[in-house]
């Protein structure tokens, strides 16, 4: 089903990251930031992010509570062919619904070795044709063996690569709306000295969201301020509004790079 349809609706979205590896700080997680921004680009809030371990029962909790507050739900991690690639056997089972072999997943994976090593695949690389019953391939062009959806639950690979591959395809099947716009303003003063005008402009246009964020620059404490929404014209009344509240407070400050 490919979906183009573009609506001015609140979509959000959940994070799951799966990894002991993680968790130990043996592997960066890269995945993060890289779904972030895309989901950013199509009018999706990602409202949260959780990284846990490779236990069953940990993440069939999590997906179940996640996937019932959110309009999706991504998963990284976890769907290789080793014994601790624990994500399908565990999504499965939060849908109890059983895993099977799909033979398309099958021949993607035969094809995709046959063509970049000619050798014959021993039958664990197979574990990877494995999904829950009612999915969807997510299919990717970098290691063959796909990804799945499964209702509002998308399954992608943990290497970023692969996982970036995977999500390009994924596209085709998430509802979005207006893209998230924003414009950031850089003060050279520290957070305390502006907390309070920036307070109540937030106040004031309660429908964008305002961000401040502290900033180590040329010896001393700065701030960017950010203001995000979906909507230009209110964004650019909140900007000039703030841009006048730093000029009353002779408070020096630039706008993509330009000093005021």
């Amino acid at each position: 089903m490919f979906i183009d349809e573009k609506e001015d609706k609140k979509y959000t979205a959940a994070f799951i990251i799966i990894g002991n590896e993680i968790l130990s700080g043996r592997t960066k997680e890269l995945n993060l930031n890289f779904l972030a921004k895309e989901l950013s680009n199509l009018g999706i809030e990602l409202l949260e992010s959780r990284i846990i371990l490779d236990k069953k029962t940990s993440i069939i909790r999590c997906l179940n509570e996640l996937r019932k507050k959110h309009t999706y739900v991504f998963v990284s991690g976890g769907l290789g062919p080793t014994h601790d690639d624990i994500t399908r056997t565990s999504v499965s089972k939060a849908f109890k619904v059983d895993l099977y072999r799909d033979q398309d997943a099958v021949s993607m994976i035969k094809e995709h070795y046959h063509e970049t090593n000619n050798k014959v695949l021993s039958e664990t690389a197979f574990k990877m044709a494995e999904v829950p019953v009612g999915a969807t391939l997510i299919l990717n062009d970098i290691s063959g063996a796909p990804g799945f959806k499964l209702k509002n639950v998308f399954v992608f690979a943990g290497v970023p690569e692969v996982m970036q591959a995977m999500f390009n395809y994924a596209k085709l099947y998430i509802k979005s709306s207006d893209k998230f716009i924003s414009k950031a303003l850089h003060v050279e003063v520290g957070e305390s000295m502006i907390s309070f005008l920036f307070g109540k402009l937030q106040k004031k246009y309660n429908d964008l969201e305002l961000g401040s964020y502290p900033v180590h620059h040329k010896g001393k404490w700065c701030s960017n301020l950010v203001v995000r929404g979906k909507k230009l014209t209110r964004i650019n009344q909140a900007v000039k509004e703030l841009e006048k509240k730093l000029f009353k407070n002779k408070i020096k400050y630039s706008v993509e790079g330009v000093k005021r």
